[in-house]
This record gives C-alpha cells, structure tokens and sequence, in this order.
C-alpha cells in the first residue's frame, strides 16, 4: 500500500502537466458532439445560444490557444487541491500540491513541488519532489517519509524517455493533441452536457462543461492563455480537484544549465531505463497510452 502512494504522488506530479491538455480533446469531441445534436434538430451543446456554426470556434480556440502556450517558454507557480473517495473508510482522502513550473518547451522542463496528503488510513503524509526533463533524460528526484518509500530502491529515479514507441514524434505539442484526440488514455463519453462558454472576469476565457453530477469549470488568461484555474468534480466518485496557477510569466530565453541535473552529493541514482525497454516487450502492454 506504501507503494502505491509512491505511484499515486508520482502521478499527481506528471499528471499537473498533463491537465493542461485535456480540454483539447474534450473540446474538440464536444464540438463533433455539438454538429450532430444541430444536425438532429437539438439544442447545440457547446455554446449557450449559438448554432451549428459557432461549435467548431469554441473548441477550436482552445485548442489554439493551448498549442500556442505549449509552444512558448515561460514559468509559473501553481497549486492543486482535492478530495477522493476512500476505499477503506467512510472518511475521504485530502490532497495538496503547490509548486513552480519552468518551462522551455515539451523536451525541456522542471517541476518543483510539496504536496502533503490525509489519509482515514495513513494519517497526514508530506513531502517533495523535482521532476526535470533535458531532451529525453527524465530525473525524478523525492524526498518521502519512511511510509511511502517501501519498494523504491532510491530518492532518485533516471529514465530515458527516448526507449518509448513513438517518443520522437510525441515531441510538438500538435502531436501530442492528435495523440489525445485517437487513443482511450483520455476518454469523455461519460460526461454529458457538453461546453459552454461562459461570462468571467474581464481579461479571462470561462468555460463550463458536464452537467449536475460530473463536469468541471476552466478559466484561462484571455491574452496568454495561461490556466487561472480548472476545477473537476465528479459526484459518484466522489471526487473533486482545483488546480490554479499564479506568477505566470513569459520567458525570452533561459539561462544555460537551467534543466541540467546534478543528484545531491551520495545519493544513488537508480535508472529505470532497462525496466522500460522490457516492459515495451511485454505482450498486452500498451507504451503507446
């Protein structure tokens, strides 16, 4: 069970990045969704009042405007909140993570966060993480209490990211998206109600999406299209998050060094490299998702 938790931080960590991609394919799937409801006769689904016309647009601009901000340096601090459903107890799992991003492009980039848990099982549980990619070298760098380290053989983890199927095609953020947009890793079918755009403060984009029992709000610079903040709920799961970001700020260039990575003086380094190429051999496992 310590295990997972390791697994579980890990995936709370990578998956901040990743958010920021997935109302692409939502959107672009709603507006499919919003032609079809048009074409039947039914209200559209991805603006307020528009037509068959304005359902492209809506998701379109978003996903412009994400590939654009993925296309760019920049850096910024950020935080995520929420609560899940236990499987061991009637009381539900808080989590929190706050942290900063320097970000130089899809190959480029570091996450350094603290992020602190409460468990009905486990009890409060904190700790850290550094997450730098330079090309296809991935560090991930913990410092974890005793708890959540059964099963790790180091703080520090090396990957090369560049034994996965179709990594150096996954390197653009275009590429990416239509990654998204033709695999199950993400799938939107169970939320209905579409998206809407909504009315939000000046200087801002607002966009609902789901209905009364799952569904979630976004809210991006209008200039930037940084993520002021994305909130997700889902009622039969028991599950809501917030994730917010702040200080965000443009970067011409950085400094040379910025995504080198030097581990602390005696500690090991385990590098999982090998542990991935024989998982690609694997028969029934999809690297690709």
């Amino acid at each position: 069970e310590a295990s997972a938790y390791a697994v579980t931080t890990m995936k709370m960590i990578t998956t901040l990045f990743a958010g920021m991609l997935l109302l692409s394919p939502l959107a672009a799937q709603d507006a499919d969704c919003c032609k079809a409801k048009v074409a039947q006769g039914e209200t559209p689904c991805c603006t307020q009042d528009a037509g068959a016309d304005a359902c492209a647009p809506i998701a379109s601009e978003i996903q412009t405007g994400l590939v654009a901000l993925l296309g760019k340096s920049w850096e910024s601090d950020f935080s995520v909140s929420g609560s899940q459903n236990s499987p061991m107890s009637e009381e539900k799992m808080i989590f929190g993570v706050k942290g900063h991003i320097v970000y130089q492009d899809l190959l480029h980039f570091r996450l350094d966060v603290t992020f602190n848990m409460n468990d009905p099982m486990q009890g409060d549980v904190a700790g850290s993480a550094i997450l730098v990619l330079n090309g296809s070298i991935l560090h991930a760098e913990f410092d974890l209490p005793p708890e959540m380290k059964a099963g790790m053989a180091s703080d520090i983890v090396k990957l090369d990211l560049s034994v996965l199927p179709d990594f150096a095609e996954l390197s653009t953020p275009e590429a990416i998206m239509a990654k998204l947009q033709e695999t199950d890793a993400f799938s939107f079918d169970s939320v209905d109600g579409g998206i809407k755009e909504t009315k939000g403060a000046e200087g801002t984009r607002s966009y609902s999406m789901g209905n009364e029992t799952e569904g979630g709000k976004a809210v991006f610079s209008a200039k930037t299209w940084f993520p002021v903040s994305i909130t997700g709920f889902s009622k039969e799961e028991g599950q809501d998050m917030s994730f917010s970001m702040s200080n965000s700020k443009m970067v011409e260039a950085f400094d040379k060094g910025t995504f080198d990575y030097t581990p602390p003086e005696g500690k090991m380094v385990q590098d999982m490299t090998v542990m991935i190429q024989m998982a690609t051999m694997q028969q029934g496992v999809d690297m690709g998702e």
